[in-house]
């Protein structure tokens, strides 16, 4: 793989611009691209090859883009382009014809790319105004992931785990051959935007915790080696019962395939 086409498959993973240096870490975390001298790619290399193709990359305020998805921009934070699509009616798609394990699968179902989790925690969430609305959320690995883990007393230093668990167990939770670790919803029994509750997974993902939260589910998350570079996606949806309804059948889906839930779930 060129170093471009290295660049053209992040920025199509993430589906929204990036600066070069979060370009880079991704690049030489998924092994995307190797330098005869071994080295990994400095940011440097990744604005240089960018400027040399300015028929497939833009640059709008400090970030780079795909050509073919061209993003504007509100006070310097995203708008996913094809944030005005029409809410999906997924009980017309939760069935055979798609696969709740996988990326392509969510993105046949219509969730959006919303970033990494490294960016997302550093920047805050992009400016879209369908996370106003309640909805389903994902959280995906990178292509080639191998999981590690922080112990529990690294993770319980590290102030993002509240109750963190033994390596042994967490070995036991890992779901292999699955791109998805994480579903969670807004809006279980009252109108809760997608907004809140994922600004609440990123002051946890900081944390910014008490003994209660404030996203206390999923939190083994948080225990993964390089969850940096996994990807946030958003589904909005209709009001409650709906997120609620919606969840549960791509978690049963996903036990029914896998044996198991995804691994930060813990229940249905």
């Amino acid at each position: 793989m060129y170093l471009h086409d290295a660049i053209i498959k992040v920025l199509t993973i993430t589906a929204i611009p990036m600066t070069p240096n979060d370009i880079a870490q991704l690049v030489n975390s998924q092994k995307l691209y190797k330098r005869k001298d071994g080295q990994p790619i400095p940011t440097s290399q990744i604005s240089a090859r960018v400027n040399n193709y300015p028929q497939l990359f833009y640059k709008n305020d400090s970030k780079i883009g795909l050509v073919s998805r061209r993003t504007t921009y509100t006070n310097s934070k995203p708008v996913v382009e094809n944030s005005e699509l029409p809410i999906k009616d997924l009980a017309k798609s939760i069935d055979d014809t798609w696969d709740v394990c996988k990326i392509s699968g969510i993105r046949e179902a219509g969730f959006l790319s919303q970033g990494t989790l490294g960016m997302l925690l550093r920047q805050g969430l992009p400016s879209n105004t369908k996370l106003n609305q309640c909805g389903l959320y994902a959280i995906t690995i990178p292509f080639n992931y191998r999981p590690g883990y922080f112990d529990q007393e690294k993770a319980k230093n590290r102030g993002n785990v509240i109750n963190p668990w033994s390596a042994e167990k967490l070995k036991a939770k890992w779901v292999a051959n699955v791109d998805l670790v994480y579903y969670g919803i807004a809006g279980a029994k009252s109108h809760r935007p997608l907004k809140k509750r994922l600004n609440d997974l990123l002051r946890h993902g900081n944390g910014k915790i008490t003994d209660r939260g404030p996203h206390k589910g999923g939190e083994i998350l948080w225990q993964l080696l390089d969850y940096k570079d996994f990807t946030l996606w958003v589904l909005p949806t209709n009001g409650p019962p709906v997120p609620r309804d919606y969840e549960n059948q791509i978690l049963q889906k996903f036990c029914e395939k896998m044996g198991k839930l995804p691994f930060a779930n813990r229940q249905l």
